[in-house]
């Protein structure tokens, strides 16, 4: 019995020692006796069964600690790492490229193997690597979206084979970070983008306003003080700097005498009562005084102040020039008055000689006709037959040396302006059937078919006397050029708030070249010349001296072999 006892006492003493020592995987030997022992047995077992589950769960405890800190080591890196782009673009003069290049460098500190990843982004073109970059299938890539649209792409290589992960040997935390950085970058590129549209714009609007023609200077409409100018307003106003002008105002660059007036005009402007003031006097640095027209556009309004901008275009020479043009213009005029005065004269003169020349040649023509009318009819003796054709030689010749003295005086007055016409309510039909009938006769002896059927017109406000004169003169001219067997035709239509008549011929016609020569004085068309059809030249200019007293206008249609078509028109009675 002893001996029971010392073995099992030896037995829990080793039990014990050995969990003291660490080991908890012994246990006492239990019996069937159920005796003091035995339960002394169970109780060192659970003691050791709950010592071994405390040390167990602590264990688990430190190792999930572990990993977790871990995990937070991994994600601190990653935030370094955004953190770390971030600061690169807040450096001062930092260029894109320089942006890229250290977003690269920055990668591969934030991921799980940093010494065997490399990366490279690829932005229009341009692509940026980190130092000893090599491609390899292992790879994770994310696109650089700019406005929906990619622009590039950012990839990160693993050297060697890791085991696999989320993503192929990458975690999922590292797909959330090279998503973060191409994000960012996409905002990166269209700022930069941004930042040098707007640095490309300003250099340009500073091209243009420092080289602009016209000086500009920014007015503050509250206290009147130059913000800025361009170069041009410096060298206008003499000045050293656009510095020294920033130092002034609207009372500094005008004479004290016209301040009142330069105020009340800036007023104007600013309210938009007025966006043109003229002749501006400016006074320059060194106090010499030159004239400006200064326009404004809408007042401007900067840092949450309002400037009124200010353009000067100097007009000093320009008003030289006017004033020399003025008293050049005054002289040309008075020279003019005077010139115009000695053609009144002159042509006075002329007038009054045509007149007497005409009175001259025409007296003696009457006492002429009368007598070589009894010599004709055989009142003072009997003719022979050579004696008459002589006679009539001379009758015809007599009548036109009538005829032309009758142009030239019509002519003469027309031209002076010294033919009253007797303006009134005219039916144009009466005229032509008027004047038809007159020229019946010459018609049939001609033997040339003359019509007109004019229908019902309108009342035209002109001299009946003169129009029938117009009518006269162009059915003779027609009726002469159309050879025998011809026709001459009038027509009258309505056309707008005109009547249009159109006087047709199958004559001889006129060549291109002399149409527009034959309302000239004297001017007679070659085909009448070889044709010897008389005429004075002056008939046509009668026309179109009387159509355009009228109102109206005249001109020829023709062509040569086929017929001359005569147009005017003459407004109707309003």
């Amino acid at each position: 019995m002893l001996k029971y006892v010392n073995n099992r006492i030896e037995e829990f003493l080793d039990v014990i020692q050995r969990v003291a020592r660490g080991d908890y995987t012994v246990s006492c030997g239990l019996t069937e006796k159920n005796d003091v022992f035995d339960a002394l047995g169970m109780g060192i077992n659970m003691m050791t069964d709950d010592i071994r589950n405390v040390i167990e769960e602590r264990e688990q405890i430190a190792r999930e600690l572990q990993k977790q800190t871990y995990k937070l080591g991994e994600r601190v890196k990653e935030m370094l790492c955004l953190y770390a782009v971030s600061m690169l673009v807040e450096k001062q003069d930092i260029s894109l490229g320089g942006i890229l290049q250290g977003t690269v460098d920055l990668i591969p500190s934030a991921y799980r193997y940093p010494e065997i990843t490399c990366a490279q982004i690829a932005l229009e073109g341009q692509t940026f690597r980190t130092n000893s970059f090599e491609e390899t299938i292992l790879k994770q890539s994310a696109d650089i979206i700019v406005r929906g649209s990619k622009v590039g792409s950012l990839e990160v290589f693993y050297l060697e084979e890791k085991p696999e992960c989320d993503e192929g040997p990458f975690l999922n935390e590292e797909r959330e970070l090279i998503n973060a950085i191409v994000e960012r970058l996409g905002r990166i590129v269209e700022r930069k983008r941004m930042d040098e549209m707007l640095k490309e714009s300003d250099e340009r609007f500073k091209i243009i306003f420092d080289n602009i023609s016209d000086g500009l200077l920014l007015a503050d409409l509250e206290n009147r003080k130059f913000f800025t100018g361009n170069e041009t307003i410096r060298q206008m106003l003499g000045y050293d700097s656009i510095e020294e002008i920033m130092n002034l105002g609207i009372m500094d660059i005008h004479p004290e005498e016209d301040l009142p007036y330069v105020i009340e005009q800036f007023e104007r402007q600013s309210k938009r009562e007025l966006t043109l003031a003229k002749d501006i006097p400016v006074k320059r640095k060194d106090g010499s005084v030159f004239y400006a027209d200064i326009s404004s556009s809408p007042p401007l309004t900067l840092a949450g102040k309002t400037y009124l901008v200010g353009i000067f275009r100097d007009i000093t020479e320009h008003k030289k020039m006017e004033e020399e043009r003025r008293k050049t213009l005054e002289t040309l005029a008075a020279e003019k008055e005077a010139r115009l005065r000695e053609l009144e004269k002159t042509n006075k003169m002329k007038t009054d000689f045509l007149d007497m020349l005409a009175h001259e040649l025409k007296s003696p023509l009457t006492p002429i006709t009368a007598y070589l009318s009894l010599l004709i009819d055989e009142d003072l003796g009997a003719l022979t037959e050579q004696q008459k054709d002589g006679l009539e030689a001379i009758i015809r010749n007599v009548k036109r040396m009538r005829a032309l003295i009758w142009n030239v005086l019509d002519v003469t007055k027309l031209e002076s302006g010294r033919v009253e016409f007797k303006m009134g309510k005219v039916q144009l039909s009466d005229i032509i059937e008027t004047t038809v009938r007159d020229m019946d006769l010459l018609a049939e002896k001609k033997q040339v078919s003359l019509s007109a059927k004019p229908p019902q017109l309108p009342f035209i406000h002109g001299d009946f006397n003169r129009l029938a004169q117009v009518f006269i003169n162009l059915l003779d001219n027609a009726i002469r050029f159309t050879p025998e067997k011809g026709r001459v035709r009038i027509e009258a239509t309505l056309v707008n708030d005109k009547v249009l008549v159109k006087i047709e011929d199958t004559g001889l016609g006129i060549p291109k070249k002399d149409i527009e020569r034959v309302f000239e004085k004297f001017y007679r068309a070659e085909v009448a010349l070889n044709h010897q059809i008389e005429g004075t030249g002056l008939g046509l200019t009668i026309c179109k001296q009387i159509v355009e007293k009228h109102g109206g206008r005249i001109w020829i249609e023709s062509k040569l072999g086929k017929g001359t078509t005569v147009n005017f028109t003459l407004p109707i009675e309003k």
